[in-house]
């Protein structure tokens, strides 16, 4: 008998067995064929609850856990709310891996300013409790950090973590960018002042500082610096968005929490925002994945565990659905925190705004999240779509980057779990091909050799799959690599134009619907290998062609053309600072100096090349 006749056979050996099931409240424990357990639930009647993981109007997703289950037991209860507390013992002591576990999200960033006698100003996740001052949070990232660029460059402070005394200021001083603290170039007084701007700024109080932005705006317009203009009017938008996140107060100083959980397809995003003292205290983000529980059922899971130990407990829980289990949500409370806490909806205008906003944030986690590669159900769906021995925990991608044959670039990426881990992503400086001279189907063949003769003799573990970007070509190429090592792992390339999947199987290739979970996985390793191949082409671009150039400038060697590569990222960073400055920093003469820019602004009219 077939693998697939024997589940049904099964599943129709456990459906018998649970019309046995008592109809009082209950825990019961799913486990699979080694007995460990992968779910625990609670049931106002057992007989009831187990039996409707069977029916045809099952959700999708409770699919993945009869695939593994193999027995059910349970435990009687005398009422629901002992099963409730039982079920979250038992949870936590056995970690099922289909129940609701909150994995934090990050958290979003604040703005800190150091207690030092020359305070630092930086953005950061983490509070440290050190007398620094801190302001935020700020969920518009990207707000923040234009925010705070045009912060440094026009009220600058110190830039090192510390500071040790200098004869002459760094190159950050000679561009408008420090203090110079290091150099004696600001006294204490001067340079708190600059601090004490700035936390009014923070504080809300703008003007002095908008009309500032405002007038450098006209003046470089004015000059024709438009890209300047630019600049001073992006800051402008920044800081009237991030101000008006920061008007999240009012008057009322009962301690509240506003709580939004959303879900899409495995996916659930749960966010709690804390009021204290009439202003936005906390954030706290939560994802949930893969849990087959109802809504109200998951709301609870994620508020017993926030609220699990030493956490502030609020008098006012806000939720953005009315929760079928709200007393027992009350009596838990009552019983583990010795508080009353009400639960409910929104009672005004500002409470149902900060429970909007709540829902918004909870959305911009599910997004975040699905940024991830993927996850264990993507990973299940991968696995039957390839025929693959279990799912791919360990996944390797391979891409070749090049322009024309020149500097090319074979990298790799890892992912495990559905998680990039770039701390294993590896580069490859070919040795197969000419340089010119662009031939991929060599590039793949000599980066996967190399990858797996050295894992092979390390003896470490190889991937559960490998993504090769790419079409038939470069797949044979990948699979005569393995057959040379005498290795047998899993392949699959994606071909970019269809977007169609190739294994050595499947001569035509597999076609699936866009959006499909198994496709999405593959794309996405395929896009992470593509981006840092990428990346890496045109750092190695940027050294080759820049060397070259700055060697053909008289009076500039080798080794200074190294030390100007190093000292600027972009050759065009070498015309934003003084001839005079440029000089001292790469201890050449002036007149070198002058020539040097002359020389690198016609250049850079007159190419295009990445990274200039």
């Amino acid at each position: 008998m077939s693998e697939q006749g024997t589940n049904i056979d099964h599943i129709a050996s456990l459906k018998h067995e649970i019309k046995n099931f008592p109809f009082e409240p209950g825990v019961y424990l799913m486990r699979d064929s080694n007995g460990t357990i992968i779910y625990i639930g609670k049931a106002k009647r057992l007989r009831n609850r187990v039996s409707s993981y069977f029916s045809k109007s099952a959700p999708y997703k409770v699919s993945f856990i009869l695939r593994s289950l193999h027995t059910i037991s349970y435990i009687v209860t005398s009422n629901e709310y002992e099963a409730l507390l039982l079920e979250n013992n038992l949870i936590k002591k056995h970690q099922p891996r289909f129940n609701v576990f909150l994995k934090d999200g990050k958290s979003y960033p604040v703005i800190r300013i150091t207690a030092e006698e020359y305070p630092r100003v930086f953005k950061t996740r983490n509070i440290v409790k050190d007398g620094s001052d801190y302001f935020g949070p700020y969920p518009n990232v990207d707000a923040l950090n234009k925010y705070l660029e045009i912060l440094w460059k026009t009220v600058p402070l110190r830039r090192c973590k510390k500071i040790k005394p200098r004869t002459s200021p760094c190159l950050y001083y000679h561009i408008g960018r420090c203090a110079a603290v290091c150099a004696q170039k600001i006294t204490n007084d001067e340079y708190l002042a600059r601090v004490s701007m700035i936390k009014k700024l923070l504080r809300g109080s703008s003007g002095g500082y908008e009309r500032m932005l405002e007038q450098k705006m006209k003046e470089a317009a004015d000059g024709l610096k438009f890209e300047q203009a630019m600049e001073y009017r992006n800051a402008l938008q920044s800081i009237k968005s991030l101000l008006i996140e920061q008007r999240i107060e009012d008057f009322n100083t009962a301690c509240r929490d506003y709580l939004a959980y959303v879900e899409e397809d495995d996916k659930g995003a749960c966010v709690i925002l804390h009021m204290q003292g009439g202003k936005l205290d906390e954030t706290y983000q939560y994802i949930v994945t893969n849990s087959i529980d109802d809504t109200d059922d998951v709301i609870m899971q994620c508020i017993m565990q926030h609220y699990d130990g030493a956490r502030d407990v609020p008098e006012y829980v806000y939720t953005h659905k009315k929760l079928g289990n709200n007393d027992m949500i009350i009596q838990w409370f009552q019983q583990e925190h010795g508080k009353k806490v009400s639960i409910g909806l929104p009672k005004d205008g500002q409470d149902a705004r900060l429970v909007h906003m709540a829902i918004n944030n909870a959305w911009g986690e599910i997004r975040k999240v699905r940024t991830d590669i993927g996850t264990k159900s993507d990973l299940i769906v991968l696995q039957e779509i390839l025929d693959l021995p279990g799912p791919p925990q360990v996944v390797e991608g391979f891409d070749i980057a090049h322009i024309g044959g020149k500097h090319t670039v074979g990298a790799m990426v890892s992912v495990i779990e559905g998680n990039v881990d770039s701390s294993k992503h590896r580069l490859f400086s070919l040795r197969s091909i000419e340089d010119g001279k662009p031939n991929d189907v060599a590039s793949i063949k000599e980066c996967v050799i190399r990858r797996y003769t050295r894992l092979k003799n390390e003896q470490k573990k190889l991937p559960d799959l490998i993504v090769i970007d790419g079409g038939i070509a470069q797949l044979r190429a990948a699979l005569d690599g393995l057959h040379i090592l005498e290795l047998d792992i899993p392949l699959v390339a994606i071909a970019k134009r269809e977007e169609r999947l190739y294994t050595p199987a499947s001569k035509v290739g597999i076609k699936l619907r866009e959006g499909h979970p198994a496709l999405r996985v593959v794309q996405k390793v395929r896009d992470e290998a593509h981006r840092f191949a990428t990346k890496a082409r045109a750092r190695r671009q940027h050294k080759d062609v820049g060397a070259g150039f700055l060697l053909s400038i008289p009076n500039i060697g080798k080794k200074r053309a190294e030390k100007i590569l190093r000292e600027f990222k972009r050759l065009s960073a070498t015309l934003e600072i003084s001839p005079e400055i440029l000089a001292k920093t790469l201890g050449i003469s002036t007149d070198t100096a002058v020539t040097m820019q002359e020389k690198i602004k016609e250049h850079l009219n007159n190419s295009s090349f990445e990274g200039k």
